[in-house]
């Protein structure tokens, strides 16, 4: 709550540059979908706020639309930037006691859907953290069930 506190009261005194995003790590075997194949596949794409890959770890956005995201592959087309991502079968609310916790781009997560779909990359809101969850009871870490953070950036 401070936080979102904190964000609304704030006056950044930045420059208003906006960097173009920097792609990086040219490759050739990531998924690709339909009227796309002439496109340049990277690995990486950073900016002056966060860098995202297609590695596991750091490929978790949040797109607009509060829909959370895992980035497969970066594409360059004569468009710009655009990115190949995979949606969870179930995404809610981590927690709804004292807001629910979407209000804070914070989700629980299941399972991932088959179906690739194309985001523009200026669709991305947030860059976030994928957290796997235990199973309930144990020290054993559940692979399909994940909390889903926002990075402050």
């Amino acid at each position: 709550m401070r936080r979102l506190h904190e964000e609304t009261s704030l006056e950044v005194h930045g420059s208003n540059n906006v960097v173009e995003p920097i792609l990086l790590s040219q490759h050739h075997d990531g998924p690709i979908l339909r009227g796309f194949h002439g496109a340049s596949q990277y690995r990486r794409v950073r900016t002056n706020k966060f860098t995202l890959s297609v590695s596991s770890g750091n490929n978790c956005v949040l797109l607009d639309g509060c829909v959370p995201a895992i980035v497969k592959n970066i594409l360059k087309t004569g468009k710009g930037i655009v990115m190949i991502c995979a949606k969870f079968e179930s995404v809610q609310d981590a927690f709804v006691i004292p807001l629910p916790s979407s209000r804070l781009n914070i989700y629980h997560v299941a399972g991932m859907q088959d179906d690739l779909f194309i985001v523009s990359f200026s669709d991305i809101v947030h860059k976030c953290i994928c957290w796997p969850l235990f199973v309930h009871d144990s020290l054993v870490v559940d692979n399909e069930t994940f909390l889903i953070l926002p990075l402050l950036h």
